[in-house]
């Protein structure tokens, strides 16, 4: 998609491990290949480096890489052939120069890095304000964060789905957060934000867009942490809630995506 040098200043730390690089309202988890890969490292600061974003499967991702040396169209070749299959590496290719270079597999790659891996004691959250109360969502599931923009209204559909929009040949659902939670809509405007996230069930993803008032900030929090929702209401509002966590004077609650956009 693009390469880039690393803002520092934009950068937050996921759990132990895992960079994320906020580019343009774009969470872009960063993978360091010389990790994934078992090699020694000799850069000792993320601004020394670069970063190459590309996309699969509708999820970006960046490459943290030395050096570009130049691109070019090649023929891949399968190591499978006379070798076996290698983990994050689709193929190979012969340079002109006769040497082979080796062609990344970024789904592989994403596996390997274990973003997907689950039950993870720890995680970052996006935070939005909503009715005056802050609530979480996994960074992980954000794909982009997008302002309002005119939509495209569904037949029947319930109040709370407010259409449907474009995004890079993607048509995606549009959801009312506070319609979905029961609370008292508000006109849209140029401030109204709408959170693009990527949500796996179990036997597929879908990518939806949800509407708030405001984006506060990242959170780094402890799963364990979490505190059970009291069932405090005959509504089924509280099912939509993983959790409560404290973060400093605030509390937020955990949004549970999968029982949320089960639509």
């Amino acid at each position: 998609v693009e390469s880039l040098q690393i803002d520092i200043a934009k950068v937050s730390r996921v759990g132990k491990s895992l960079d994320v690089l906020r580019l343009r309202d774009e969470y872009i988890p960063i993978l360091r290949l010389y990790d994934i890969f078992n090699h020694n490292n000799a850069i000792e600061s993320l601004d020394k480096t670069l970063l190459v974003v590309v996309e699969t499967d509708n999820q970006k991702v960046g490459l943290l890489v030395d050096d570009l040396l130049s691109q070019q169209q090649v023929v891949i070749k399968s190591l499978e052939a006379n070798y076996q299959k290698v983990d994050g590496i689709s193929g190979a290719t012969i340079l002109g120069d006769g040497r082979v270079s080796l062609i990344v597999d970024i789904s592989g790659l994403i596996k390997l890095s274990g973003l997907k891996k689950p039950g993870s004691q720890e995680l970052s959250i996006e935070s939005q304000v909503m009715a005056d109360e802050e609530y979480g969502v996994d960074i992980l599931t954000v794909q982009e964060i997008r302002s309002w923009e005119e939509i495209t209204v569904l037949p029947n559909a319930p109040e709370f789905v407010k259409g449907v929009i474009n995004l890079r040949g993607t048509i995606v659902p549009i959801i009312d957060l506070r319609l979905r939670f029961g609370l008292p809509s508000i006109e849209y405007g140029p401030l109204t934000v709408v959170i693009v996230v990527k949500i796996e069930f179990e036997h597929d993803s879908k990518i939806i867009g949800i509407t708030v008032d405001a984006v506060s900030e990242v959170y780094s929090i402890s799963e364990q942490d979490a505190k059970a929702v009291p069932s405090i209401s005959e509504t089924n509002n509280d099912d939509y809630v993983a959790g409560l966590v404290n973060v400093g004077e605030k509390m937020v609650a955990l949004i549970d995506l999968q029982k949320t956009m089960n639509i």
